[in-house]
């Protein structure tokens, strides 16, 4: 016989808890259908450092129970700086008391560059918890973003600027929103996923003055939401109904027994009205405190509802996890006493917690630093106007090396969102580090040009993730502006890829091999892999440029330094002209000459072509 377990807070009208409740005094409703209870346990969390010794009162070993635990998760990524501050100076006596009353606190910040940020963890000194409280910030996007009725915004300073793409205000403002959402949206789902992995009921005390919700705002009313463009490859996302999202990360606490307490520091009578907030609070069987809720009555219902719950075993409608969400009610049959429980669960698989560690790594790919690689990308052009992507990614194998756990495979993910559309183009591969790791080599290089994925011109956002086989994922996002290929336009070129030459089975020139290399008649051109060159070496270089008609060209290459710009001796190797894309495209092998050793910038000029100063450092070596 499969069991639910239900865990739920009674209390009186006073808001005591009531202990000594039975089987007989509940009732568990289903999707609005009764169903049979096997069994109801009162659980008593025990107190840190408690001595694993018979709890008389309970009748069971307390070294076998749960602890008092807190997660408290400052929202400083939606909370003003001087919010935050209000807070955490009318919420230090509370947490002081709960620490004395033999809670474990871990305390959790939501930064905007660093995602979430463990201040604590299951801490019981004071002392540490003191420090930590002056160390939270709050956030100023929130104050550029929330409060300002003029343009103020857009001159606030955000990773928008290092993405070496044209925006325009519109798109900027979207994507100022948009970034804002999803990073509060990975922090939730992140924190939630590993606060799910402790045992029995937990308790998180969230500090926020609200998630970015206005109904004023185009983004945020009933129908604008899809206008923000989620970059969601997973599909969490899935209406214009902003309580979806909410809802997505409802059930995932409830999945892990988590109750959400809600602490708005908002002094104004709009407070209570935070969609986002009295859902989250409502719907995992927490509480929403506002700013005018006293110190004492905080921290009494915080008391009554997480050292103390019921524990209900009862038979489910299906007979196997499906995946769905189902309503659940819980009564009790005596009256006077009100029921604090979740207003229902879905069943997650152990993809479907895959799915939503995965989508919080796209959601905010800055967040995920467990993995260090380095990732370069291009658009080839295959016809006109349409394109694959073709990318090298570098593993360093140190960190594989060291830590044993992290296994010899590696889930590489990639995702392509055109910046206008919500359709998301994802790519997966699993990648074997040991044949790199078992030779002692510094890093692994894996070539890949995509089949499946094909754009066209636009601005375009890159994601990708490495997911190792212990759970440690890294994420990095790039961004692709892929020219229109008209005719009567000027040249342009289109790639310019430095790289090397080896030697190869002679092959359909400017085609690609199963190694996701570049054919050369009987030679093979492996791109971004030379950015060093020693005296007396071949520096190789891939310049694509688009034609109105096959000109005669004749580029000629240049490293540009602090001591000046010198020219590079070159000689092509070989070249292709396709009429379908109206692109030409040759391969040079160039040798430094007698350039002095130092770091350089790549740059190409010549007849029909454009001035191109490429961004990627050579380095020269004597």
């Amino acid at each position: 016989m499969r069991l639910k377990l239900l865990d739920v807070v009674v209390a009186d009208r006073k808001g005591n808890f009531v202990p000594g409740l039975t089987a007989r005094d509940f009732e568990v409703y289903e999707d609005g259908h009764p169903r049979p209870i096997q069994a109801v346990e009162l659980v008593t969390l025990k107190t840190a450092g408690q001595s694993p010794a018979m709890n008389r009162a309970a009748g069971t070993q307390a070294g076998s129970r749960p602890a008092r635990r807190l997660w408290v998760l400052f929202d400083s990524l939606n909370t003003e700086t001087a919010l935050m501050r209000r807070a955490c100076t009318g919420l230090k006596e509370t947490l002081l008391k709960l620490l004395g009353e033999g809670y474990e606190l871990t305390l959790v910040e939501f930064d905007y560059k660093a995602g979430p940020r463990s201040l604590t963890e299951l801490i019981t000194d004071p002392a540490v918890v003191l420090k930590a409280l002056e160390t939270v910030g709050g956030s100023l996007q929130a104050t550029f973003l929330k409060r300002s009725a003029s343009e103020e915004w857009k001159k606030f300073p955000e990773s928008l600027e290092d993405r070496r793409i044209t925006l325009l205000p519109d798109e900027l403002e979207r994507l100022q929103w948009r970034n804002l959402l999803q990073k509060t949206l990975s922090c939730l789902l992140t924190s939630l996923l590993k606060i799910k992995e402790y045992p029995g009921r937990k308790a998180v005390l969230f500090i926020s003055s609200g998630l970015p919700e206005q109904e004023s705002n185009p983004y945020f009313n009933s129908t604008g939401l899809r206008n923000l463009k989620f970059f969601d490859p997973f599909g969490l996302v899935k209406s214009d109904d902003y309580s979806e999202i909410i809802r997505e990360i409802v059930n995932l606490a409830n999945s892990g027994q988590i109750s959400i307490y809600c602490y708005n520091p908002e002094s104004t009578t709009e407070v209570m009205k935070s969609f986002a907030l009295s859902h989250l609070s409502a719907g995992t069987g927490g509480q929403h405190f506002s700013l005018t809720t006293g110190e004492t009555e905080i921290l009494n219902k915080m008391k009554a509802e997480t050292e103390q719950y019921y524990e209900i075993a009862y038979v489910p409608a299906s007979r196997e996890e499906d995946g769905k969400f189902h309503r659940v009610e819980v009564r009790t049959r005596i009256e006077g006493l009100k029921v604090g429980s979740r207003t229902g669960y879905v069943e997650y698989s152990a993809r479907e917690i895959e799915k939503r560690q995965l989508a919080a790594s796209f959601f905010s790919p800055e967040f995920y630093r467990d993995i260090n690689f380095d990732l370069k990308l291009t658009a080839w052009p295959e016809k006109k106007n349409t394109y694959k992507v073709w990318g090298c990614l570098k593993i360093p194998l140190a960190g594989f090396k060291r830590e044993k756990n992290t296994g010899e495979k590696v889930d590489f993910l990639l995702g392509v969102k055109e910046l206008q559309s919500e359709k998301t183009h994802l790519g997966q591969e699993i990648l074997d580090l040991g044949e790199d790791l078992r030779a002692n080599r510094p890093f692994s290089a894996y070539y890949f040009i995509t089949s499946k994925i094909k754009i066209r011109p636009g601005r375009y956002e890159t994601v990708a993730t490495l997911k190792t086989q212990d759970g440690k994922i890294g994420s990095r996002e790039i961004w692709l502006e892929l020219p229109e290929l008209k005719k009567n336009q000027d040249s342009q070129i289109v790639n310019l890829i430095p790289g090397r030459l080896i030697e190869g089975k002679r092959g359909k020139p400017f085609t690609f091999d199963e190694r996701g290399l570049l054919n050369l008649g009987s030679k093979v051109f492996i791109p971004w892999a030379a950015d060093e060159i020693p005296a007396g070496s071949v520096l190789a270089i891939l310049v694509q440029a688009y034609l109105t008609a096959p000109e005669d060209l004749k580029p000629e290459f240049w490293l540009e330094g602090p001591d000046g710009k010198f020219p590079l001796q070159a000689g092509l190797i070989d070249k292709n002209w396709n009429r379908k894309t109206g692109c030409i495209s040759m391969v040079y092998a160039c040798k430094p000459g007698n350039i002095p050793p130092g770091e350089y910038r790549l740059e190409v000029t010549g007849q029909h072509l454009p001035q191109v100063r490429f961004d990627y450092t050579i380095k020269v070596k004597n």
